[in-house]
């Protein structure tokens, strides 16, 4: 266990290497089974600059610096606990297998310190014929389905999206190396090349397939979280699924509407709005053009109760988010009282 730690410690430490390799000789498939109804975005990307700034694939800034894998995040710590499976995105070989980390809450700060330490937490690595090589970090703690030296198939579960090593978000990281002798090359899936010369969003060639490629559309903005709460919102809350637990009622103290985004970029304006079961506006907000680029940014808007209930009917929740002067996002989400 010692050496599998000494190696997981290595290969996260290496420095980033700016993607200079060919695609690789597979294409890669959806590597999370996202439970139905919800949402499981790609948070992180690659970094593609080579200095203190940063590039995701299109010229974005759906990245931090130095970030060398993609990040696909679930919903919440429920969804943790419930288990959304990590999927092998190629057959190959599992060379690597940790499985003894524990999860922690990321609002615990002595935990979250903790974890750091471990890194990439639970892991597996598959190895897909000689210099190819996938990583899958940040598993949930608990024996691993499957074995050091298994053949797995594309599509097979490896794990389950958890809480362990350096993260501090419910994701897993998913990892595509490229090791010529002497080199390790950090190459991302959706421009095995690099950038294009005119930024471009198209994924056509990219290492993911076709029927990946239909699930994994650049998005920034992204929606991560839309939801009805019984009480005014945190980020803590909806990591925690708290408002999942609660839901309103006809004699809840409050209604409010809230959403958690990623990839806010300076400049955008987020708009939030109820229309009640007649039609009228219950509530609305409309932020101010954001200073500053966000990769994760949560908003909400409400009212108290002020009768015996609430009527009965269709609480209609709209979300918007504006670039530009054009909706570059939107959402609906539906409450219904009895």
């Amino acid at each position: 266990m010692r050496a599998l730690k000494s190696l997981a410690a290595a290969l996260v430490a290496l420095p980033f290497t700016a993607p200079l390799a060919e695609k690789p000789p597979f294409e890669m498939e959806y590597p999370i089974a996202c439970p139905e109804g919800q949402r499981c975005p790609v948070m992180v990307h690659v970094d593609h600059d080579p200095g203190p700034g940063i590039k995701d694939f299109a010229c974005g800034t759906v990245t931090y610096d130095g970030h060398s894998g993609i990040d696909f995040r679930v919903e919440d710590l429920l969804a943790v606990a419930q288990g959304v499976p990590v999927l092998a995105a190629a057959p190959g070989v599992v060379s690597i297998i940790r499985d003894d980390v524990p999860d922690h809450n990321p609002f615990n700060y002595d935990q979250a310190e903790a974890a750091r330490s471990s890194v990439c937490g639970n892991r597996v690595v598959l190895e897909h014929g000689p210099e190819w090589s996938t990583h899958y970090c940040h598993l949930r703690m608990g024996p691993a389905p499957v074995q050091v030296g298994q053949q797995v198939e594309a599509g097979q579960v490896l794990g389950y999206v958890g809480m362990s090593g350096s993260t501090n978000f419910p994701h897993f990281q998913l990892n595509l190396l490229h090791t010529p002798p002497g080199q390790r090359l950090d190459i991302d899936p959706f421009a095995p090349e690099g950038p294009s010369a005119t930024c471009s969003a198209d994924i056509a060639n990219s290492a993911w397939s076709r029927a990946a490629q239909r699930q994994l559309t650049y998005e920034g903005p992204a929606l991560a979280n839309m939801g009805f709460a019984d009480q005014a919102v945190t980020n803590r809350g909806i990591e925690n699924g708290v408002y999942k637990r609660t839901p309103v009622e006809a004699r809840s103290e409050a209604l409010v509407l809230y959403a958690r985004t990623i990839a806010i970029q300076r400049g955008d304006i987020q708009r939030l709005t109820i229309l009640s079961p007649d039609g009228s506006v219950l509530s609305e907000t409309e932020t101010d053009a954001a200073e500053r680029n966000r990769l994760q940014s949560f908003l909400f808007v409400g009212r108290r109760l002020r009768a015996d209930r609430w009527p009965a009917g269709p609480y209609i929740g709209f979300y918007e988010v504006l670039r530009d002067g054009r909706v570059v996002l939107s959402a609906e989400e539906t409450l219904y009282i009895p």
